[in-house]
């Protein structure tokens, strides 16, 4: 068991996914097929609930990323909801910080 899961809760105008344990190279691919689901099905604006986040690295970035990309080539948006500290410091780090729209 590697700690990661993604808990989806769907709702009218937009679909919550929590992400717990570690978004990197061995999990990210699982955050891409939940939010290809969602696209599929015709969701649209997503946020992205970072509040049991662990940690992320540069390829859990990219995939972030790429949702917010999708998402947003379709008129929708990805937003980041309670990230950690470090997750905020990580952003900042990386640039990235002023990309995706924050909620608490």
């Amino acid at each position: 068991m590697d700690g990661f899961a993604l808990h989806l809760a769907r709702g009218h105008d937009r679909d919550v996914v929590v992400v717990v344990g570690d978004l990197d190279g061995a999990s990210v691919s699982r955050l891409h097929e939940l939010v290809g689901t969602l696209i599929t099905s015709g969701s649209r604006d997503v946020v992205l609930d970072l509040s049991h986040m662990t940690f992320v690295d540069s390829t859990g970035l990219g995939g972030m990323l790429r949702s917010r990309q999708l998402l947003d080539d379709l008129g929708g948006s990805l937003v980041l909801r309670s990230p950690t500290d470090f997750t905020r410091k990580v952003l900042s780090m990386a640039g990235l910080d002023g990309v995706f729209g924050v909620e608490t």
